[in-house]
């Protein structure tokens, strides 16, 4: 890492250049800059509480032992819908979905009904990077989920899932160079490793590699106030073999024992170096979400079509091909259980009436509540609008969004037929049990939007010299 060290100093030095005056303030405060009650985060995506303290048990990890056995150590909620996308956004703005405008990976265009991948650009609050920059805090920060393309921040930023250029991923750009000769990585093949795990594990094993090669480069020089590393690695493995953590006949148990205990060294490297930072400083440790064995998908666009309430015309080319749904249709979801009204004056092809609108909606519930899978409740919770996201004015809020009981994955494709399936996941999201650590826990984080709020709060207590 050395020859790569000497290479920033350099670029810090070539940003006091004519043409590089916009990162003079970066600059000045990388360089000269005297911290005080630093706080270090790492993002645990997909853990939950109960997993962290199965795993360091059974795999014999201290780290993961030293954070669960803690009484600073507990579970919060996530928000919901329970994904990565939505939870990541109220952790880095402090504010739900009703206020940040993020409700899934996906959104669709009312007028085209083409769907697109959510991203940072559909942020509509500010972030705690922008707040905390007013408060002359420097950041460093590695792989948070749904931050792409990179934004300006006082510090250094590599966007997370789904990012899908590192030219984009990166703030400031000139890191870039070095982020490519060290090759750090977005992500793992995870479509390839769905039929071949032993290359998913070999993915998985080289973009973590990868992304503790970021953290070393940008930690050394201790030129931050807040660091911010997050593995989402935790997340692909419990998708695709979550039952191999705890079955040890399972032919992938040997190989999730390997990624736990890589995982360990990770965490236990970081707290090493972070137990090495003089006081007062502050360490928190959060999942977007927790985890458990799926059942079953439950498709939630099957559903509505069986029921009369979706109509497409002719057949999805893709199981993202919302272009189909006919101007007959009532309603339409999108993953994970985001049910929408096809409401006249929002949706081009869209004929429902404001004087139809409750009428659908409880039709739509009191369908919902009937559903089951082997005896088994299907949904926990069926929300209209105002009731899960009040005040919320978002072109991309749900009318209806349903929440699954345990173990249930709901889905929303076009081009399914089948309500109930398995299609090469074992694991699936769970909103409850995402561990939670914090060195100077206070009881005030109960959800994931808490957590942004809490870094807010330490650096507005800090003197800044």
């Amino acid at each position: 890492m050395e020859k790569y060290e000497k290479r920033i100093g350099r670029l810090y030095a070539d940003a006091f250049s004519i043409q590089n005056l916009s990162f003079f303030p970066l600059v000045v405060k990388a360089i000269f800059m005297a911290s005080s009650n630093r706080l270090v985060v790492i993002g645990l995506d997909g853990m939950s509480f109960f997993q962290a303290r199965f795993a360091a048990k059974e795999f014999g990890l201290d780290n993961l032992k030293y954070l669960t056995d803690s009484t600073n150590c507990r579970s919060i909620t996530s928000e919901l819908p329970e994904l990565s996308p939505v939870n990541w956004t109220s952790f880095f703005t402090g504010k739900g979905p009703e206020e940040h405008g993020v409700f899934g990976f996906v959104n669709i265009d009312p007028k085209t009904y083409q769907i697109y991948l959510t991203d940072f650009t559909k942020v509509k609050t500010r972030t705690i990077f922008s707040k905390l920059s007013e408060k002359n805090v420097f950041s460093k920060v590695i792989n948070v989920p749904n931050t792409y393309p990179a934004p300006y921040i006082n510090g250094i930023i590599i966007s997370g899932f789904v990012a899908r250029d590192l030219n984009n991923a990166v703030f400031p750009k000139f890191f870039i160079p070095i982020l490519k000769d060290i090759n750090y990585r977005l992500e793992p093949d995870t479509i390839k490793g769905i039929k071949d795990p032993e290359y998913l594990i070999s993915e998985i094993f080289l973009t973590m590699d990868s992304r503790k090669r970021a953290f070393d480069l940008l930690w050394p020089d201790l030129a931050w106030d807040l660091f911010i590393f997050v593995i989402t690695e935790i997340d692909r493995i419990n998708h695709f073999m979550y039952p191999a953590i705890f079955d040890k006949k399972n032919r992938f148990h040997s190989m999730v024992k390997e990624f736990f205990k890589k995982l360990d060294q990770i965490i236990g490297d970081i707290i090493d170096r972070y137990n090495a930072l003089p006081d007062p400083k502050r360490m928190i440790v959060v999942a977007d979400h927790g985890f458990c064995e799926l059942i079953t998908e439950v498709d939630i666009n099957v559903i509505l079509k069986n029921a009369g309430f979706l109509k497409l015309d002719g057949k999805s080319k893709t199981e993202l091909d919302a272009n189909v749904i006919s101007d007959k249709s009532i309603a339409f979801a999108l993953d994970p259980g985001r049910i929408y009204i096809h409401k006249k004056g929002i949706y081009s092809k869209g004929k429902v009436t404001d004087n139809d609108y409750p009428k659908v909606i409880n039709d739509i519930k009191e369908l919902l509540k009937e559903i089951t899978y082997k005896n088994k409740k299907v949904f926990k919770e069926i929300y209209f609008k105002e009731e899960i996201y009040p005040g919320s004015n978002h072109i991309d809020t749900p009318d209806i969004l349903c929440v699954p009981n345990k173990g249930f994955d709901l889905k929303a494709k076009f081009n399914r037929n089948h309500v109930f399936g398995n299609y090469g996941r074992f694991g699936t999201h769970f909103y409850e049990d995402a561990i939670f650590f914090d060195s100077q826990d206070e009881k005030k984080a109960k959800k994931v939007r808490d957590v942004g709020n809490i870094i807010i709060e330490h650096f507005e207590k800090r003197i800044i010299k």
